[in-house]
């Protein structure tokens, strides 16, 4: 049993009341996030075009010929609005998150969870009522993500999450924590992307966004009375006036570039850059891999759900072993694992890529196993190397940094399938495998300065966690 500052207690699982209230959201994310895909195909082919709602109604479910071309018809449309939306939510992402972390470092992290899943729930609302007008253009799916852009989007969410990761845990255990956290996320996935597909089939739109909503809902009732906020000396006075003040993202940035001991402030900004690199291949891939598999293999929704099940169980078993395993109990450097993760979503992405059976997409997933460990290794790391009162700031620099270049990654993706559709589909596979060998030099470069430094600071590190979780045990 650990028992944590603050009176959080993970227990032997490490989960927390945080965990269980973002799984959650995770479960409603992937549960309509195919839907939402096969519903602007729809619209797109219906309303957009005036096509036939039988002949829509049959898109990537036949191998006639009459509804393949058809496919290949509405696909380039219906992702010309995907990436209009993609642009619209990261933009307003960047922008909060410039004032969203900072701001959450002086008044505390549960405030900004509890709007964002107002937000949330308030969405999954707006959807419900698209899904109940079958005549309303699929462009007005931008509309129904309003709200959540208002409220700070899932950027500005996520930022407070580690964010909050990292106030209640200590450097020895982070790691561990984050691993845990991902995976509590990853099982939400697997439960979501499985289910989805059949509810769609057994009923139909409406209910698929209404289940959507209570999941949301539920995420807001769980925040609002089982988290505790993370930040004991919090200020309270000035909050609304303060959330605007340019100084937060001065502060930001005057954290993130400002110089450190033993080349921390050059393995912070790799770290920035290899991790958004990293969501940016990761965000375009699934923004086009189930138009690319219903183009290229035929795959049903119901085909492409059972993938993601899948490739989420390698992803949970992927993380647990990582995290686990190799970082808690074998002590592997994070930056040597985050190293061999992208090596193997390298090799993964070229298999993939050359694939002409669709079995070699399920052997892909497999040579990519390692790389579950890429993201609570890199902010463990990440959090590490900054004082605790810097984390929100540093998160919220990182994903500014990510949304940012997602307004390039995204419509690069789009733009790029959409131009190889009628020659070869999988040429986007090749730009995520020059990302991620791009990722894996930047790691090297990353460990040899870690090599090059004295080491003093990260041993300094570990006495401090150990003198701290001394003082939390004698205190509780």
């Amino acid at each position: 049993m650990v028992h944590l500052k603050f009176g959080i207690n993970f227990g032997k699982n490490g989960f927390s009341p945080h965990s269980r209230s973002d799984s959650l959201l995770d479960f409603l994310w992937l549960f309509f996030m195919c839907i939402n895909t096969n519903l602007m195909i729809y619209r797109t082919c219906t309303v957009t075009l005036g096509k036939d709602k039988h002949n829509c109604s049959l898109l990537g479910n036949s191998a006639d010929p009459k509804i393949k071309a058809l496919e290949k018809l509405v696909q380039p449309k219906a992702d010309i609005i995907s990436m209009v939306k993609s642009l619209v939510d990261g933009l307003s992402s960047a922008i909060l998150c410039l004032f969203v972390g900072p701001w959450s470092d002086r008044f505390g992290r549960k405030p900004v969870i509890v709007i964002n899943l107002i937000g949330i729930v308030l969405m999954n609302v707006v959807m419900v009522l698209f899904s109940i007008f079958e005549t309303v253009s699929p462009w007005y799916m931008i509309v129904c993500s309003v709200p959540i852009i208002l409220t700070g989007g899932g950027a500005s969410l996520l930022t407070v999450m580690f964010a909050y990761l990292t106030d209640v845990t200590s450097g020895q255990n982070r790691g561990f924590r984050m691993g845990v956290f991902e995976t509590v996320m990853a099982v939400a996935v697997l439960l979501g992307s499985a289910s989805s597909s059949y509810v769609y089939s057994a009923i139909n739109y409406i209910t698929v966004y209404a289940i959507a909503g209570f999941s949301s809902l539920l995420a807001l009732v769980h925040a609002l009375c089982f988290i505790p906020e993370s930040l004991p000396n919090r200020e309270h006075t000035g909050r609304f006036k303060a959330f605007f003040n340019v100084r937060n993202p001065a502060g930001m940035f005057r954290t993130s570039f400002q110089s450190r001991a033993h080349f921390n402030r050059a393995i912070i900004l790799l770290l920035v850059l290899t991790l958004a690199l990293y969501f940016i291949a990761i965000i375009g891939c699934s923004s086009v891999n189930f138009l690319f598999l219903r183009a290229k293999f035929q795959w049903t929704l119901q085909k492409y759900t059972w993938f993601n099940s899948g490739t989420s169980v390698l992803w949970i078993t992927s993380t647990m072993v990582v995290v686990y395993v190799f970082h808690h109990k074998l002590h592997v450097a994070e930056s040597k694992l985050i190293l061999s993760g992208f090596v193997s979503l390298a090799i993964g992405a070229v298999v993939e890529g050359l694939a002409r059976v669709d079995w070699l997409i399920y052997a892909a997933a497999i040579i990519s196993y390692p790389s579950g460990g890429i993201s609570p290794m890199t902010r463990s790391l990440l959090s590490k190397l900054v004082e605790p009162e810097e984390a929100g700031k540093i998160f919220a620099f990182f994903n500014l940094v990510q949304n940012l270049l997602s307004l390039v990654g995204a419509p690069t993706y789009t733009t790029l399938y959409n131009a190889t559709l009628g020659s070869n589909p999988s040429i986007f596979l090749f730009l995520s495998f020059t990302i991620f060998t791009l990722n894996s030099n930047l790691l090297v470069v990353l460990i040899v300065l870690q090599k090059r430094s004295s080491g003093v600071f990260y041993n300094s590190l570990i006495e401090e966690d150990n003198a701290r979780d001394v003082s939390v045990e004698s205190n509780s």
